[in-house]
């Protein structure tokens, strides 16, 4: 009857209401971001599919936080942007320049995944190197594999693009100070193309990945 069709209508309005921001826990994150000297966002696959680079362009610009993604998501925040690494994965030191991966993460005292997937090409055991690291992470769903990613904080529940723009409505007390040469790692990654043989014809990666 008419009382049962109210209560469905209802229960899919109810059903298809968008989930509420985790705002203690983004509270707490942003807290984490303020207290952090050197910080970094490592963006998986996740990221690309759920669309999010207006949103995650203003985070990084807006504290000066530098980006580098997985190759699943690279194109999430332009190359050209000047905060972008572009692509760090385990074969990096091997394609690019042998410590790339170290030098990239040995001064980083923050690691912010977001969208990230332990299945990736980009391992805890890299972002570990150099100085202990607080750890977080920003999905829309929970950590799937805690004995495997070792959190700080998680902060799931909705989709990454609100969460970015509650992180993006909090103020800011200051910008952060590079501790990574971006030209530099640019430069060489633009080196390692243009060798003659270059490591990143697919031949060459694919004998790469198969190594590894």
């Amino acid at each position: 009857g008419a009382g049962s069709l109210a209560g469905s209508n209802a229960n899919v309005a109810l059903s298809s209401a968008e989930p509420k921001v985790d705002r203690q826990r983004l509270q707490r994150l942003h807290r984490l971001l303020e207290n952090a000297n050197h910080p970094i966002v490592v963006c998986g696959g996740g990221a690309l599919s759920r669309d999010i680079g207006k949103a995650l362009a203003s985070f990084i610009e807006s504290r000066n936080i530098p980006v580098v993604t997985s190759l699943a998501a690279k194109g999430i925040v332009s190359d050209r942007h000047h905060l972008c690494l572009g692509a760090i994965t385990k074969y990096s030191d091997l394609l690019v320049k042998p410590g790339l991966v170290k030098h990239v993460f040995s001064p980083v005292d923050l690691v912010l995944l977001v969208g990230y997937d332990l299945a990736e090409d980009f391992q805890p055991a890299q972002w570990r190197q150099g100085v202990d690291k607080v750890v977080c992470r920003l999905d829309e769903f929970a950590n799937n594999a805690p004995e495997l990613v070792t959190l700080d904080l998680d902060v799931f529940g909705a989709p990454i693009e609100q969460s970015l723009a509650f992180l993006n409505s909090l103020p800011v007390a200051r910008k952060k100070e590079l501790a990574i040469d971006i030209g530099q790692i640019r430069k060489w990654i633009a080196e390692a193309c243009q060798e003659t043989g270059s490591r990143f014809n697919p031949a060459a990666i694919v004998q790469v990945v198969r190594r590894h």
